[in-house]
């Protein structure tokens, strides 16, 4: 809950939970007659508690857009991490598939192959 001071006028801002959604709630002192002192300083007040919320808001914002960033990178990297051992895979099948044909080939000089 925030609360901010003008003068002699509070008002309170509160975020209900179950809701989801900000409610102000302005307290003015009673003027002599009975009256309340609700003038423009209510519009004034709430202008600056919104444009307050908007700057928090931004900073979130900014905040969120550099940590998807970062999480953006950070996939990339795995991507290309992934690739390069998908390149390395491939490459040792390559080799064990030339090994086999030249151990096959010599089996085949030396007569060691099973003719059953």
């Amino acid at each position: 809950m925030h609360r901010h001071e003008l003068g002699k006028r509070r008002a309170t801002l509160a975020l209900l939970p179950d809701l989801r959604r900000y409610r102000l709630v302005v307290h003015f002192p009673m003027m002599p007659n009975g009256r309340d002192t609700m003038t423009d300083n209510v519009e004034n007040l709430i202008h600056e508690m919104l444009w307050r919320m908007h700057g928090k808001l931004d900073e979130i914002q900014t905040e969120m857009r550099l940590r998807f960033t970062g999480v953006e990178s950070g996939l990339a990297a795995v991507e290309h991490h992934l690739a390069a051992f998908h390149l390395s895979d491939v490459a040792r099948a390559d080799d064990i598939t030339d090994l086999r044909r030249r151990i096959e080939r010599i089996e085949r000089r030396l007569d060691l192959v099973n003719t059953t």
